[in-house]
């Protein structure tokens, strides 16, 4: 999945990776890392609750909450399930397999 990205993301993977070598564990190689981020990054947008309102029982809740903030959440929520959309079809072969179909 690396080899598609720009040449300065496969540069910090390997930057990442040679520093994870340092620490004296094996580390992947680079085109399994890029699957491996690839397949965490599309789990970690999957979820969702970060575009939800804070809830009114939690520590967090702002009770003066605006419109605006709801528009901003529907607004992020959109984008980013738009993401997950165009990108599931170059992420599900990574978590079943090339032989999966």
């Amino acid at each position: 999945m690396l080899g598609k990205c720009r040449a300065d993301q496969r540069e910090l993977a390997r930057a990442y990776l040679n520093a994870y070598c340092q620490s004296g564990r094996a580390a992947p190689a680079l085109d399994e890392f890029g699957k491996e981020i690839s397949i965490a990054w599309f789990a970690r947008k999957l979820n969702l609750w970060e575009h939800l309102p804070k809830d009114p029982c939690g520590l967090h809740y702002l009770p003066g909450a605006t419109d605006e903030l709801r528009e901003a959440r529907l607004d992020s929520l959109y984008r980013t399930m738009s993401m997950l959309v165009s990108t599931a079809g170059r992420v599900e072969p990574l978590v079943n397999g090339p032989n999966s179909r």
